[in-house]
């Protein structure tokens, strides 16, 4: 096991319940403990990124970063969303841009 997700239903509730947020907080340094990845679910708000963000939270997935998609617009999802970067073999590949 690398990585840990927290559900969506702890995520979605920290911006407002101190109950959540304190469950998130917690899962985030036990696994960080653990040299475990963090993953927060249903990510729906800058604030919730933010808080995310403010107590080390690795990865967020969610409806602020994009709905479900089909492949067809998953392809140029991931083009409008991504840096081309060469490589040093004459190559290139995709960047993910930060999230501001």
């Amino acid at each position: 096991m690398e990585e840990v997700k927290i559900d969506r239903a702890f995520v979605q509730g920290m911006a407002t319940d101190p109950g959540d947020l304190a469950i998130v907080r917690a899962v985030v340094d036990l696994s960080r403990h653990f040299g475990l990845t963090v993953v927060a679910e249903g990510v729906e708000s800058e604030l919730t990124l933010s808080l995310l963000e403010e107590i080390g939270c690795d990865i967020g997935q969610g409806f602020l970063f994009s709905r479900p998609l089909s492949y067809d617009r998953l392809e140029a999802w991931f083009a409008a969303q991504t840096e081309p970067e060469p490589t040093s073999v004459g190559g290139e590949v995709r960047r993910l841009r930060a999230v501001p």
